[in-house]
């Protein structure tokens, strides 16, 4: 027990310097890119175990760049739902809308996370955001 402890104890302090040490710096997601060009805020999934929300102009990389450092669970997450918006100013907007609904009905686990273990109910949080916000770009 102790041991497995101390095992813990050096994985995360292992881990907690390498995220210390990855800075996005002034971009987004630790690359440049044009703020006024369209942007995707995704809904990333955990199938059983949770959801990841964000936003970036190449989901693909961000996926990638999310599995190197962040798992629940050690276990990946899968590209799930993404909403394509005219610029970086948009999709930070969208993106705090997303992190106020699942926080109001899933668990706020950090990086911006939520333990919700149905697909389903994320996807339906999801659609009623999405619904929202083209209600309001109609206007």
């Amino acid at each position: 027990s102790e041991i497995r402890e101390a095992q813990n104890f050096e994985k995360n302090k292992i881990e907690s310097e390498r995220l210390r040490n990855w800075s996005k710096g002034k971009h987004r997601s630790g690359s440049e890119h044009d703020l006024s060009a369209p942007h995707d805020v995704y809904l990333f999934l955990q199938p059983n175990l949770g959801v990841k929300v964000g936003y970036s102009n190449s989901v693909e990389r961000r996926l990638a760049e999310i599995n190197a450092y962040h798992r629940l669970d050690e276990k990946y997450f899968e590209n799930f739902l993404i909403q394509t918006v005219k610029n970086s100013a948009d999709a930070e907007l969208l993106e705090l809308w997303m992190k106020e609904a699942f926080s109001k009905t899933a668990t706020t686990v950090g990086n911006e996370c939520y333990k919700i273990k149905r697909a389903d109910k994320a996807q339906s949080i999801w659609n009623e955001v999405i619904h929202r916000w083209m209600q309001r770009t109609s206007d």
